[in-house]
């Protein structure tokens, strides 16, 4: 969360989501966290080689304080990719 305050100050955890608004992160010790399943949240899998391939997007918008499902502005997206070999476990 320190290098994203950096780009955008006051950026809240719960304004930065996976794929879609409703998989927010929250923040733990300075880091940003998503407890969704890698198959969640809009979350593409392909395989390349003996390899998954997951990939999203972080999307950090800013909501209505009122109406928080109404999105008044996005900040930024970026693309974000997760590699995991076959046969292998991940958290």
């Amino acid at each position: 969360m320190g290098r994203l305050r950096l780009a955008a100050p006051g950026a809240l955890a719960s304004d930065i989501y996976l794929g879609e608004n409703s998989c927010t992160g929250t923040e733990e010790w300075g880091i940003l966290h998503f407890r969704q399943g890698l198959r969640q949240c809009l979350t593409s899998e392909t395989q390349r080689y003996n390899v998954l391939v997951y990939t999203n997007e972080l999307v950090y918008a800013e909501h209505d304080p009122v109406y928080s499902f109404i999105i008044r502005n996005y900040n930024w997206t970026v693309g974000v990719e997760c590699d995991v070999q076959r046969n292998e476990t991940s958290s």
